[in-house]
């Protein structure tokens, strides 16, 4: 039961302090959030994603903020491991592919969908991978979150972040702990954002249940 930060401005920006209210937001989570936490970057320069990855908890990791470059579009996970044999870096999102960049957050029971996946979330990656082979973003996302809740036997959340360089696709799903799952978002003429929880300096809107969003 992870937690999820996107960003996307119109200009780049300096990234560290939104992810300070980020790391803090982790901190003090009711789940543990400390098995390692991820960052997928839209870098200018190379016209690319950039990828930076880490086992340590994001919020004794903060000196790495000031190492990332300014973007305009972000995409980031703090990780809460069912396991501790899955705790290995490659099992940290954002997982990328192509031009999609992916994080995930939420708990099902019982899946019985047979689609390659070292975890869980790279599965659903994958299963939504699968569908954009034919839909569109939004239809390959509602398809896949459709398919999960019919092929699993119970469900906490499927909360799910999207981005193809462009835009940010938002899923938010809950079917028990609403407080827990909802996801939190801001939007301006220049910025957006989208987390798991509100901070400060940002107005936030609530996410509603079984709603996509595009930014």
């Amino acid at each position: 039961m992870c937690r999820l930060f996107a960003l996307k401005s119109k200009n780049p920006l300096d990234l560290a302090s939104h992810l300070n209210h980020f790391a803090d937001i982790c901190q003090n989570s009711e789940e543990d959030q400390g098995d390692g936490w991820g960052i997928s970057y839209w870098d200018e320069a190379t016209a690319d994603w950039k990828l930076y990855k880490s086992l340590t908890p994001i919020w004794e990791d903060k000196a790495s903020f000031s190492l990332l470059p300014e973007s305009r579009l972000v995409v980031a996970h703090a990780r809460s491991a069912f396991g501790s044999e899955s705790i290995a870096i490659e099992n940290n999102q954002p997982y990328l592919k192509d031009r999609w960049s992916f994080v995930f957050n939420g708990t099902i029971y019982q899946v019985k969908i047979r689609i390659y996946g070292q975890i869980g979330a790279h599965k659903i990656f994958n299963l939504i991978l699968r569908n954009l082979e034919s839909d569109p973003p939004v239809a390959a996302i509602s398809r896949a979150v459709s398919l999960l809740e019919r092929k699993s036997e119970s469900r906490e959340g499927i909360n799910l972040i999207l981005s193809d360089r462009e835009h940010l696709y938002v899923s938010c799903n809950h079917w028990t702990r609403a407080e827990y799952f909802t996801l939190r978002y801001h939007t301006s003429d220049d910025l957006t954002i989208v987390c798991s929880e509100s901070y400060p300096g940002c107005d936030f809107l609530p996410m509603s249940n079984h709603q996509l969003l595009v930014f």
